[in-house]
């Protein structure tokens, strides 16, 4: 796939300056990191991007949090989790998509754990970060754009339980199911993305788009 946002950990040597991100709870973090890694508290996150003064487009906050782990530009961002690398993919999308450069480590802290001679995180940017909404290579698409191209031109993937997906757990929603055509692809532990269906040769204007609960 073109632009592949995995990366194995042989591939870290090769990336310049790093900046590892642990995805992963606290207790887990105490008990082991990559060197020189920063907490990513995921869950604040969350609720930020879902709040109506925070959300994506509201960049104070994201300036705040993002220079909070001393990335910019000249870094790239190593994101990693317990290693089913959904909660990392989430984080990616969130550096990616406000301009820094970013990756997702293949296998997550089990492989990190065994690996020896990692290249030593870069030292935290002092500089401040500046968030430009849409500036990454993978974006955001609103309801109306996305019902459009349901037609087959947009690659929907949902993210949700399979009770969600097939209706089972509505959520106490007035609606359940799922999207025509939509794929389910929750947790797909160690599937990278073409293993789901996208064409290796889609055009770049044709993104897959995400259908979950606002999650990033």
């Amino acid at each position: 796939m073109v632009n592949d946002p995995f990366v194995d950990v042989g591939d870290l040597p090769s990336l310049g300056p790093l900046r590892y991100l642990d995805v992963r709870d606290q207790a887990a973090f105490d008990a082991g990191h990559a060197p020189g890694a920063v907490r990513v508290p995921l869950d604040e996150w969350d609720a930020a991007a879902k709040a109506a003064d925070t959300g994506f487009t509201k960049t104070a906050y994201w300036d705040r949090a993002l220079s909070a782990l001393g990335v910019d530009p000249t870094v790239t961002a190593v994101a990693y989790d317990s290693g089913g690398m959904t909660n990392a993919a989430r984080v990616w999308f969130i550096l990616q998509y406000y301009g820094l450069n970013a990756v997702i480590l293949n296998g997550g802290w089990p492989v990190l754990a065994s690996a020896t001679g990692l290249p030593p995180a870069a030292a935290a940017s002092s500089g401040g970060f500046r968030a430009v909404p849409g500036s990454g290579p993978v974006g955001l698409v609103d309801r109306e754009t996305l019902r459009d191209q349901l037609d087959g031109r947009a690659h929907v993937f949902d993210t949700r339980t399979r009770a969600e997906f097939t209706g089972e757990d509505a959520r106490n929603r007035p609606r359940s199911g799922h999207l025509p055509g939509a794929r389910h692809a929750h947790r797909y532990r160690g599937r990278r993305p073409r293993s789901l269906g996208v064409p290796r040769d889609r055009p770049p204007t044709d993104r897959p788009a995400r259908s979950s609960s606002c999650r990033a």
